[in-house]
């Protein structure tokens, strides 16, 4: 015996196919009318039936889930990059349940409802993801700076230890990357170095050297804006634990930036 498809009894065919295009990108292998079915790269399936016609088979229709309500289904999907895989499901009109975290049984996970009220789970086993590739996509996710992405990445009890006097947590480390990019809007950093120690208990801390260059277009280190384009280097440090960073310790050279933006 094995699993070879699950199939979910939907409003609206289509409506639904289009967003499960827009979620997960797979490939149509039957596309009617009244069903769509798909082929997983696992080799397993997920159909869409249109709820009136399954209900012909099976002798009535399902259950219809009210607004809001969630069916009494879950597709339980591990994915190689639940970060991206959780921004896709965003966009592509899902209802976030539960954030991305970690779960009791080993993995890290996030819950959607789905427009037709499904439960979704994105999901990927613990520490399965090398700590330089967490570090890379820290990296990219704040120059991003899109609060939903970096919310997964950092662990719920985030520590930043040079805050510069904002708060702590993740939310003023937000803050800052959209301080920084309100004074130069084309900011990009660029990786130099990355190097990892990985500790005795499975943690990790990773080390990054970056240099940037951006165009000053507002008020920063109290210099309204210039127009000049400066160079910015900096080494980051992050604690990284089960796939996420724990904490952040950050030095970048203020002094230069401050004599390129008031260079006579």
């Amino acid at each position: 015996m094995h699993h070879a498809l699950t199939l979910f009894a939907v409003a609206e065919v289509e409506r639904s196919a289009a967003f499960y295009d827009a979620a997960f990108g797979w490939p149509r292998q039957v596309d009617v009318p009244v069903y769509v079915e798909y082929g997983l790269p696992d080799g397993s399936r997920v159909g869409l039936y249109q709820r009136d016609a399954l209900g012909g088979i099976v002798g009535r229709p399902p259950e219809v889930v009210g607004a809001g309500g969630l069916a009494s289904a879950e597709l339980y999907l591990h994915v190689d990059n639940p970060t991206s895989a959780v921004a896709r499901l965003i966009v592509a009109g899902a209802t976030l349940l539960s954030p991305l975290g970690p779960r009791g049984w080993g993995d890290e996970a996030a819950y959607f409802r789905s427009p037709d009220g499904h439960i979704l789970v994105v999901a990927r086993p613990l520490g399965s993801e090398s700590a330089e590739a967490v570090a890379r996509r820290w990296m990219t996710a704040w120059q991003g700076a899109d609060p939903a992405v970096l919310r997964t990445i950092h662990a719920p009890d985030f520590v930043d230890h040079d805050a510069a006097g904002r708060p702590a947590d993740t939310a003023g480390f937000e803050a800052g990357v959209r301080a920084l990019y309100r004074a130069f809007p084309d900011f990009h950093a660029t990786l130099d170095d990355l190097l990892v120690h990985r500790r005795a208990d499975g943690s990790a801390r990773v080390t990054l050297r970056w240099n940037a260059r951006a165009t000053h277009r507002g008020r920063f280190l109290g210099v309204d804006a210039t127009g000049r384009t400066v160079e910015v280097h900096g080494v980051e440090l992050l604690a990284i634990e089960g796939g996420r960073v724990r904490a952040r310790w950050g030095h970048w050279d203020g002094l230069g930036l401050l004599a390129q933006l008031t260079a006579r």
